[in-house]
């Protein structure tokens, strides 16, 4: 498959926020999206549902790794779809916040599991995840975020913030495959790291359909 933008295009509609030159194009963006812009998922669960881009975020692993997420809302609900490039293939996730806590000795103890495992327990079910990475060791991102903060309908270089997130990714067969993802960082909003719990199903790259 070929590049995403080969089946994208770009949306500025009347509330749509102008993008200030060069800032969302500096970043890994597949879809060529900015906050603003429109999508549909062509999947069971999101069957005439629009959602809006919110936030964009790069990930840059360094060695040319680099990955993207676009936060995107319908208005009720919020959801990650996060974007990679493996094996020469783009990889699809959607994906909702599960979980945002504070950083403690028990998740700390979670993501270091010799095992590679990370259990969720709810309700009193429980849930097991295993590492994707057969080394069980975390990867470090420098993210890019991109939003229009003061909304003022503009995308200024200064609304783009910058910090380090440190990134487990697991994964457990149910009755389709389900990805884990936990993020350790300040997420440029505190000086207090915390960690983000993502959890979400991956859907074919062609079923994202600009709107």
């Amino acid at each position: 498959m070929g590049s995403l933008k080969d089946h994208a295009r770009r949306i500025f509609g009347e509330h749509s926020p102008e993008v200030v030159p060069d800032v969302a194009e500096k970043l890994f963006n597949p879809l060529g999206l900015s906050v603003g812009s429109a999508i549909k998922l062509a999947v069971a669960d999101f069957v005439g549902r629009e959602l809006v881009v919110q936030e964009l975020l790069e990930y840059d692993y360094g060695a040319g790794q680099e990955e993207s997420a676009y936060i995107v809302s319908d208005g009720v609900k919020t959801h990650r779809l996060w974007l990679a490039k493996v094996a020469g293939r783009f990889r699809a996730v959607v994906m909702t916040l599960h979980d945002e806590l504070e950083e403690n000795a028990g998740i700390r103890s979670a993501v270091n599991d010799r095992g590679g495992k990370f259990v969720i327990t709810t309700a009193g079910v429980k849930e097991q995840f295993e590492r994707l990475n057969a080394g069980r060791i975390s990867r470090k991102a420098e993210v890019s975020h991109m939003a229009d903060r003061n909304g003022d309908g503009e995308i200024r270089p200064e609304e783009t913030q910058r910090y380090v997130v440190e990134v487990w990714d697991y994964s457990r067969d149910a009755t389709r495959v389900e990805f884990l993802f936990v993020e350790r960082g300040t997420f440029g909003v505190s000086q207090t790291p915390r960690f983000r719990l993502w959890r979400g199903t991956a859907i074919p790259p062609e079923k994202i359909e600009i709107a």
